[in-house]
């Protein structure tokens, strides 16, 4: 018999995945269930006679876990009947501004462009959506020389045995503009957050005097956490940068890294967890949670170009030549 593959369930729904899996194959093992048995198994599940069977009958038909538990809302794929053109001139738009589109450079670009024409623009959320597609594909151009950027992502993964607005996070060194990330820290632990000198420390072993110079970016916050680790590795040309790390984050990946969906600032990932958590969704251990972001790095990897050897420099006190 071949073994399902859990891969494309959400980290919070596993639990429940396997306690429906156990549940129907012993239900499955019986050769002529009763009427009574059929309840009793749908009543182990919360589920009606009719549901289970339903249930029970599309496992035995696909062995595939994902359809044993409602599917979060994903983006819409409806069509609201969007003038192709405008879809292109929004495309075409986007493309033009490369990495660096957000709404406020591209909306008023597309809006002008419909009514030169005469039709209706895409409204600004449909924009938007196409943003985030083209970032979630990773086919934004990136106009700056290649860089490394330090910077975080939060994950809506609710631990077991922790404070409500404890959110796993990610410390990231990410390659531009490859996005790959080439270094990396996870902490489950708002007490115990990720070692910025010890990042830094990863980066700098991998790093190769020989290879492509690429300066190395960090915020004032992470810049003074990782000072005396620089001054030691003897390189007092890197400083702060006046940019925003987690925006040029947000700009590299979207909504997306590999199956998980991050978030780019604190306050975005201390959500209740009414508003992450679906009836299907359990809590997980700090295990789980690591094991999960680390499948996504690793994922995200596989998708993206190979970061060729590098070697680390700043902008000393000129001004960066990276966003």
């Amino acid at each position: 018999m071949t073994e399902p593959d859990f891969s494309g369930v959400e980290p919070t729904r596993l639990l429940e995945v396997h306690r429906r899996v156990s549940v129907i194959e012993d239900y499955l093992d019986i050769e002529r269930p009763s009427g009574k048995q059929t309840v009793a198994a749908a009543n182990s599940l919360g589920l009606t006679r009719w549901q289970f069977t339903r249930l029970a009958k599309a496992w035995r038909d696909h062995r595939n876990p994902t359809m044993l538990v409602k599917s979060k809302t994903g983006p819409s794929r409806r069509d609201y009947g969007i003038d192709e053109r405008a879809k292109r001139i929004a495309h075409e738009e986007i493309t033009k501004a490369g990495m660096g589109a957000e709404i406020s450079n591209v909306a008023p670009m597309i809006e002008a462009a419909c009514r030169n024409i005469g039709i209706n623009p895409p409204s600004k959320p449909t924009i938007y959506n196409y943003i985030l597609q083209e970032r979630r594909e990773g086919n934004l151009r990136f106009d700056r020389p290649p860089c490394l950027i330090i910077g975080r992502m939060w994950f809506h993964l609710p631990l077991q045995d922790s404070a409500v607005n404890t959110m796993p996070c990610a410390l990231l060194a990410v390659a531009l503009p490859e996005r790959a990330i080439v270094a990396h820290s996870i902490s489950t632990q708002r007490a115990l957050p990720s070692s910025v000198p010890q990042l830094l420390g990863d980066l700098f072993d991998q790093s190769n005097v020989e290879g492509e110079s690429r300066e190395l970016l960090m915020d004032s916050t992470d810049y003074a956490a990782g000072s005396v680790s620089l001054t030691e590795r003897g390189h007092n040309d890197i400083i702060p940068s006046r940019v925003s790390m987690q925006r040029i984050l947000a700009q590299a990946f979207g909504d997306r890294l590999g199956q998980l969906q991050p978030v780019y600032r604190r306050g975005s990932a201390l959500a209740k967890p009414k508003y992450v958590m679906g009836i299907h969704d359990k809590p997980i251990t700090r295990d789980a949670a690591v094991t999960v972001i680390e499948k996504a790095i690793a994922a995200n990897n596989g998708e993206r170009g190979e970061v060729a050897v590098y070697s680390i420099s700043g902008s000393g006190k000129g001004a960066s030549k990276c966003p």
